[in-house]
């Protein structure tokens, strides 16, 4: 037997894909006409090793932007009733709506965009750091709780103390955004008074 026979090497076998990434951002109000943003397309060659005897890729060799698109977006918002959103929520319609001052309007938009870090209204103020509600609780009204945190921050058309916020729906990332809240009571956090005690003499 000859035991100084070398194992042939297997070649490498590779993938080329290219792979798109949408990103919508840089949302803007204008007033209670337009909601504005930019999505942001962006496209990727990808190469990928393939498994030597199965095949399938498992390991990405190199990936390479090869173009790049922003286009804006432009969502005009319409003034709503509570039952036209309800029809809206129940077809399942990636949905956009503003209060102000009682008044909802509203718009379809992407199911893919995202308000989280968006500020086009001002700050959450149901959970501003050191500003937090009291009422911030699922507790009974009785009790000094919200229905809004009870209903999991969704309906915000049925919240006649809600003046001014937003809401998005049936969207990948929902969101729910007060600006104006009748029932806010800032959170009061009480310093540590404790004193030691003296001992007894």
């Amino acid at each position: 037997m000859n035991t100084n026979a070398t194992t042939p090497k297997t070649e490498k076998k590779f993938e080329t894909t290219k792979e798109v990434s949408e990103v919508t951002k840089n949302i803007v109000l204008e007033g209670v006409e337009t909601l504005r943003a930019e999505k942001f397309t962006t496209t990727f060659e990808v190469v990928r090793e393939l498994h030597p005897k199965t095949d399938p890729p498992f390991k990405v060799v190199s990936k390479k932007q090869i173009d790049k698109k922003v286009e804006t977006l432009c969502f005009p918002l319409i003034e709503v009733t509570p039952e036209m959103l309800a029809d809206y929520r129940k077809k399942g319609i990636s949905s956009f709506v503003l209060k102000v001052e009682g008044k909802l309007f509203y718009s379809a938009i992407p199911n893919n965009i995202s308000f989280v870090s968006s500020t086009i209204l001002g700050s959450h103020k149901c959970a501003v750091a050191g500003h937090e509600c009291h009422r911030l609780s699922t507790a009974s009204d009785e009790e000094g709780g919200c229905e809004k945190v009870r209903n999991c921050s969704n309906y915000i058309e049925r919240y006649p103390w809600i003046t001014t916020g937003y809401e998005t729906f049936n969207t990948k990332h929902d969101s729910f955004v007060v600006v104006n809240c009748l029932h806010y009571m800032k959170s009061v956090r009480l310093k540590n008074l404790a004193r030691p005690l003296k001992l007894m003499q």
